[in-house]
């Protein structure tokens, strides 16, 4: 199992059980590690930086993970205290898995 997550917020597997994907808001980033499907351990492939509090994952159809999140950290601070008087915005960003010939990773905004 993982340490030292900053507040997971949010986790999810690939279709295929071998990735998995958490939200760390307070680091602002999203770890995917590998699974081992013999003995379920696993280990860190990378961390991403996400521009604000990412929230809440979910895989699409294409295998792709959407991400759920906050870009304006302390508007979502003060909009957790008092929803009544603050707003915060929220926004969807689309990542995808790098091309093993490329290990380019993309992030993109689909949603604010």
């Amino acid at each position: 199992v993982a340490d030292s997550i900053g507040m997971a917020n949010g986790i999810y597997s690939s279709s295929n059980m071998e990735l998995i994907y958490v939200a760390a808001s307070l680091e602002k980033k999203i770890h995917v590690y590998k699974r081992d499907t013999k003995n379920n351990s696993l280990k860190l492939l990378h961390s991403l930086n996400i521009p604000g509090f990412p929230d809440n994952l979910f895989i699409n159809d294409q295998d792709q993970l959407l991400i759920g999140g906050h870009p304006k950290s302390f508007l979502f601070l003060l909009h957790s205290l008092n929803s009544h008087k603050y707003q915060a915005p929220s926004q969807v960003l689309l990542y995808r898995e790098p091309e093993k010939s490329t290990y380019i990773f993309v992030i993109q905004e689909i949603h604010s």
